[in-house]
């Protein structure tokens, strides 16, 4: 009873003045640690977040430039002119040559692959394109470019990714729209232009999400539209749904940050894997409490044959004293236990 009382109270006392006061200066340690290695990556993602739309917003813009001044160019509204007026197929053949000239420059100087079409009433089309496609959906993308809402001569970005279906792929594009003014579609004869490229960290974005490289250790890449959808995602299950919700479903056990495209009113998001950034500090605090567990059990053994060496000896002298009050006084007391228990005798 007296080792127990002992034992209990050197225990009680390690775990109030040590145990207790070190495992939660460790644990404030790790949560501020943990809390750091997050704010410094959340800067660091949001850099590149932002980097990342700014590069699309430049080349909406890019884009866009180009789309006006096409629908602007002179020259090309008088190809155009002859394109609709040609009296025979020969010299249809040769208008479309001169608007293929003056669509062609753009994509020489800037090595873009897109597809250019010029929507003529009475449901005539003229389509520019330098990659491999077939299956267009001309009547829808004509409806695109009837959009009422948008005055003419107002350049402006489709909501989709999806623009011009392909049979042989659907790559994503980035598509703007412009309806000319009145004035030029008389000279012209243009109703509408649909202009759709491709971009190269679009492609990337589709290009992982075909690997299909999808797991809960693994970040997401997004792009947003103005409805608030997610039009693209390297993670397949994550499109078509609401931003909105996707963000509440990943910020569980992601850290997700997302910067607008300015010029389009898109998102663009990243959600990188909360783990990542932490992993060195959990695992670095996994090694300090099972260390700490050793020195416990190797703090508990030692209290007990510390406490061993004393009690056990006490005990001895105790049962045979209790021998001798029964009247045996052969009772010899053997001199054991510590030195300073051996001198008593």
């Amino acid at each position: 009873m007296i080792g127990a009382t002992l034992v209990r109270k050197h225990m009680a006392a390690f775990l109030l003045l040590v145990a207790v006061p070190v495992i939660c200066v460790i644990s404030v340690i790790a949560f501020m640690f943990r809390q750091e290695a997050v704010r410094i990556a959340r800067e660091q993602t949001t850099d590149a977040v932002i980097r990342a739309a700014q590069g699309l917003d430049a080349e909406a813009l890019s884009f866009a430039l180009f789309t006006s001044a096409l629908v602007n160019d002179g020259v090309l509204q008088k190809r155009a002119r002859a394109y609709t007026s040609a009296p025979d197929a020969e010299a249809r053949y040769a208008a479309s040559r001169d608007m293929e000239t003056s669509i062609a420059w753009f994509f020489r100087i800037t090595s873009r692959i897109g597809t250019v079409i010029l929507f003529f009433p009475q449901g005539e089309h003229f389509v520019y394109t330098n990659y491999q496609m077939s299956g267009i959906d001309l009547e829808s993308a004509r409806a695109l470019c009837a959009d009422p809402q948008r005055p003419d001569g107002e350049v402006w970005c489709i909501d989709d990714l999806e623009v011009l279906p392909s049979v042989l792929e659907k790559p994503p594009v980035l598509s703007m729209a412009v309806r000319p003014r009145p004035v030029d579609a008389e000279n012209s004869g243009i109703e509408s232009v649909l202009v759709s490229f491709r971009i190269p960290a679009l492609d990337a974005i589709a290009a992982d999400a075909a690997l299909g490289q999808e797991g809960p250790e693994n970040g997401a890449t997004l792009v947003v539209n103005r409805k608030g959808n997610v039009m693209l995602s390297d993670r397949n299950q994550l499109r078509d749904r609401s931003f909105k919700e996707v963000s509440t479903e990943l910020e569980k056990r992601f850290l997700v940050i997302g910067s607008t495209v300015e010029s389009i009113g898109w998102t663009f998001a990243e959600a990188i894997p909360l783990r990542s950034f932490t992993r060195n500090v959990d695992l670095m605090m996994r090694w300090v409490f099972a260390a700490f567990a050793l020195v416990g059990i190797l703090f508990v053994l030692y209290t007990r044959s510390f406490f061993g060496d004393i009690v056990n000896p006490l005990r001895a002298v105790i049962s045979r004293m209790g021998r001798v009050s029964d009247g045996d006084f052969s009772v010899r007391a053997e001199e054991t236990g510590p030195l300073e228990f051996r001198r008593l005798g």
